[in-house]
Formats: C-alpha cells, sequence, structure tokens
C-alpha cells in the first residue's frame, strides 16, 4: 500500500508568488503532472494534497494595502502598487483568469493631487513641477537654466554628460540600453560610472536630494552602474499603460488564497519554517509556530 506524506507539495512563503505557485499546482491536471507527483494526485483521485507555509499572520508578502476609517474610499498601498500592460501574464492572471477590477493609474504629477511629503513639507504632487514650491535650495543655475521639476533636471544633467543622449534617433524607447553600453564619459565606459557618480558632477547636492524624495522610487538612490540606472528611469516600452486595482493590490494575493482553498489548499500562517531533512525521496519540515 502506497504510504502517502502528510502533503504531496508544502510551499514555504505566503507572499505573492507562494500562493500563485500553490494555487498554479492545483489548477494542474494529475495528467500533465510526472513522477512521485503523478503518483500522489493518483493516489488522492487526481488531486495533489498541496500546503503553504507562512512565517508571518497574513499572506501577501510584499503586496500590503492599507485603509483609514477616516478615508473608506481610499486605499494606500504600502508595497506594490501597480502593474502595466505589456506585463503579459499579469495582466492575463488579473484581467482575464481572475477578472478583478482595475482602474488606470494616473502616473504624471501634472495631472494628479495626491499628496507628497518632502522634508517635513505637505505638497500637492502638482507642485512639484514648480521648483519655488519646493524646500530645497537649488542652483542658479538649476533654476534658470536646467529645468522645472527635479526629474528634469536629472535628465538635462545626463544630456549635459551625454549630449547625443537628446538627439531624436535616440529616444527610440526599448533601443536606448543598447546605445548606453557603447558610451564613455571621460574616457570611462559608462557601465563603469555609478548613476551618482556621473550625475554629481553637474548636480547640486541639493538638487540630488530633491530628485530622491520626489520621484518616488527607492531605487533611484541606489548607485550602481549608471548604464542600468539610466535605463531603469528612461528605457520604456511604446506606449505602456499603467494599472491598479481598484480593491486594493492585495485583492490579488487574497483572491488567489480563497481559490486556493476552495480547491483544498491549506494555508497556516504563524509558521516559520527553522529546518528540514531529506531522505532522498521525501522531505521533513520542522516549523516554529508563533
Amino acid at each position: 500500500m502506497l504510504s502517502l506524506p502528510d502533503h504531496d507539495i508544502a510551499v514555504v512563503g505566503g507572499g505573492i508568488s507562494g500562493i500563485y505557485t500553490a494555487w498554479s499546482l492545483l489548477q494542474t491536471p494529475s495528467a500533465h503532472l510526472t513522477g512521485q507527483t503523478r503518483t500522489w494526485a493518483d493516489a488522492r483521485r487526481g488531486q495533489l494534497d498541496v500546503a503553504v507555509y507562512e512565517g508571518s499572520d497574513r499572506i501577501g508578502g510584499r503586496l500590503l494595502s492599507a485603509r483609514s476609517d477616516r478615508m473608506p474610499d481610499t486605499t494606500c498601498e504600502l508595497g506594490g502598487m501597480r502593474y502595466v500592460s505589456t506585463h503579459r501574464r499579469i495582466v492575463e492572471l488579473i484581467e482575464n483568469k481572475l477578472q478583478l477590477p482595475w482602474k488606470p493609474h494616473i502616473v504624471n504629477p501634472r495631472c494628479g493631487s495626491n499628496i507628497c511629503f518632502v522634508r517635513n513639507t505637505p505638497l500637492q504632487s502638482n507642485k512639484l513641477y514648480n521648483l519655488g514650491a519646493l524646500p530645497y535650495h537649488f542652483a542658479t543655475y538649476e533654476q534658470h537654466h536646467l529645468a522645472e521639476s527635479p526629474f528634469t533636471i536629472v535628465k538635462k544633467s545626463l544630456i549635459m554628460a551625454l549630449p547625443d543622449f537628446e538627439n531624436d534617433h535616440l529616444q527610440g524607447r526599448g533601443h536606448l540600453y543598447a546605445w548606453f553600453q557603447k558610451q564613455s564619459v571621460d574616457g570611462v565606459e559608462l557601465y563603469r560610472w555609478g548613476f551618482w557618480n556621473l550625475l554629481l558632477r553637474f548636480l547640486s547636492g541639493e538638487a540630488y536630494e530633491a530628485a530622491i524624495d520626489t520621484v518616488g522610487y527607492d531605487v533611484l538612490g541606489a548607485n550602481y552602474n549608471a548604464v542600468d540606472m539610466i535605463a531603469e528611469i528612461f528605457d520604456f516600452a511604446n506606449d505602456v499603460e499603467y494599472r491598479q486595482l481598484e480593491d486594493g493590490y492585495e485583492k490579488l494575493p487574497w483572491t488567489l488564497k480563497e481559490k486556493f482553498e476552495q480547491l483544498g489548499g491549506k494555508v497556516h500562517t504563524g509558521s516559520w519554517l527553522v529546518g528540514f531533512d531529506f531522505d532522498g525521496e521525501t522531505f521533513s519540515l520542522q516549523f516554529s509556530n508563533n
């Protein structure tokens, strides 16, 4: 008689990848399984036994939405906030398979009235295009010659470092990365430059702080190689659309959890993996429960 394990598959970690993997496994017909998993599924009438173990008290990982009783119609994203139309697999999952309601995500600060806090000063996001409204002491040449916002100061500083960057034939999105790899500044290949090591030759310290504080992405503060960093900021696909879930991005993992459990899956929260053994065929997992 076949000896079956407590669970055929245990997924450790209930972030979005963990709960999606678990749900996908239960979506897989037994006829598509191979090896030991096929044997176990056949013994369980064609259905794998899959469990998710999560150390915290919630699933979703970096997808975390928050709401306030004082603003019941507002959802704040504390983690991932949006997806884009070129993410074909995510679009297929959210909009076609799960049919979760979504809406356009307004990206351009000129069109927004979101509240930004910079140096303890609350500002509407459309004020980011008014250097005079920002609590930074920009250099005179930055105020009068470079730009109207911290982000455009960054872009124009790049043009100062790479004059051909401004040429129209180089602005075709999706093609800049290859061009960057061939460029040098002061005889040093661009990829050998740290992003901010390069820009701080043209920016004041205040403009540097303003750019990091107002563009809205922690990654902008990184000083890794300039080729990757510049492409990260400027080299997007054509006609990309930003989208967000109406009920918050956390709705995605919770919907997957619900569907996973409807298929017989089990979710264990407060279970931290502390060790495991392997006998050549199966794993024995040890958890500490909070």
